[in-house]
């Protein structure tokens, strides 16, 4: 499925970047990272139930958090790597918190909508309407 192979492979690369900057020895533990509620954060999840880390040899546990909590925990330095966004990346670094951004940009490729009333078909069918 094209679908679940994109996504496969950009969390792949993902966590291949954050392996990448996180300096670790052969015996290390695994890679620990914060995520939180985000529609873009949240397809974590999905590489876990399909078992696609441990598939690819990727040794890492995802904690969830509330989205400060995730912060305050990476600062804390009880997290290897969090998701964030770039604004609070900057905040999280005036703590002190060493850390590197890893920025993967990405477009919607038919994923955006609109959701209405029915009889709400199109952009055309709201021109009139009260909102």
């Amino acid at each position: 499925m094209k679908f679940h192979n994109t996504i496969r492979n950009k969390l792949l690369l993902v966590t291949s970047l954050i392996f990448s900057s996180v300096s670790f020895s052969i015996n290390a533990e695994p890679l620990k990272v914060g995520y939180s509620d985000w529609p873009g954060w949240v397809a974590w999840e999905v590489a876990i139930e399909k078992g696609m880390f441990k598939e690819a040899g990727v040794e890492v546990e995802f904690e969830w958090f509330d989205y400060v909590a995730s912060m305050d925990a990476f600062a804390a330095g009880k997290l290897d790597a969090v998701t964030m966004t770039n604004g609070d990346a900057l905040v999280t670094g005036a703590t002190g918190a060493s850390n590197v951004a890893i920025i993967i940009n990405d477009y919607s490729n038919g994923n955006d909508m609109i959701v209405g009333a029915p009889g709400i078909e199109s952009i055309k069918d709201l021109k009139g309407k009260k909102v």
